[in-house]
């Protein structure tokens, strides 16, 4: 368990004198840029990054304009560093939505507000490792995947048009910069949300009690024989098939 032990919040604040903690320390900067500076080297950040300084790591903050940051301590926690990490957050505010919540709860006086500031310690650990292990790609091409992830099992949802809508590129440029950042095409990103998606719900049948027809509809395709073709032409075999090696 992650516990958190801290929270605090720098609104408007130029600098932060040279100090270490006995644990580490997450910042995430909700306004403005900086500079944290270590013994031998600095990183800068801006706002939407989240910095992560370990144990016993000497630092200081530093502003020409002025930083606002969210900042917490935490407990039983490892993170693969000896100095400072730095990510950067996603179009959807994942990191920004959590420190937000890490800070509310920690100031309110909810009976139970400790369990929830302890979930949100392991959820934001768990964050930082899957972002660290994640590639990073170029925002625009980010919020274009974000909005496929979201929309995938709809079946109305429409991969055209959505990079149409982007009016201040060219369809064509973005989707092989797509390709690039995310090694697939757009069509084949969504098509392997859809069809892992499947094999979840093909793979708890006998829990959920999904048709395969049901099972077409909520990953995106109405048609179940086209869902059927798709599938077998990803995994090799069909959902009827992979349904009954799975359940055995």
């Amino acid at each position: 368990m992650n516990t958190i032990l801290s929270v605090g919040k720098h609104n408007k604040t130029y600098g932060v004198t040279n100090h270490l903690h006995k644990n580490w320390e997450i910042v995430f900067c909700t306004g403005g840029y900086g500079t944290f500076n270590l013994e031998n080297s600095s990183v800068d950040y801006q706002k939407g990054d989240l910095i992560v300084i370990a144990p016993n790591v000497a630092h200081s903050n530093t502003s020409p304009a002025g930083f606002r940051n969210i900042h917490i301590t935490v407990d039983n926690i490892f993170f693969n560093t000896q100095d400072i990490i730095k990510l950067t957050d996603s179009t959807s505010k994942i990191f920004h939505n959590t420190m937000a919540q890490i800070y509310y709860f920690y100031n309110c006086d909810m009976s139970n507000r400790e369990v929830i500031l302890n979930n949100l310690g392991d959820l934001i650990a768990n964050y930082i490792i899957g972002f660290s292990n994640t590639k990073q790609v170029v925002p625009i091409i980010e919020k274009l995947k974000n909005a496929i992830m979201k929309n995938f099992s709809d079946s109305e949802f429409n991969i055209n048009y959505l990079f149409e809508l982007e009016e201040n590129y060219n369809t064509n440029y973005l989707k092989k910069l797509f390709k690039k950042e995310v090694s697939l095409s757009p069509q084949q990103f969504l098509i392997e949300l859809r069809i892992s998606y499947a094999k979840k719900l093909l793979a708890n049948v006998k829990d959920n009690n999904m048709t395969i027809t049901e099972i077409s509809i909520d990953c995106g395709y109405l048609d179940p024989l086209y869902f059927s073709r798709v599938f077998k032409a990803t995994t090799g075999t069909s959902p009827r098939n992979y349904c009954q090696r799975t359940t055995q």
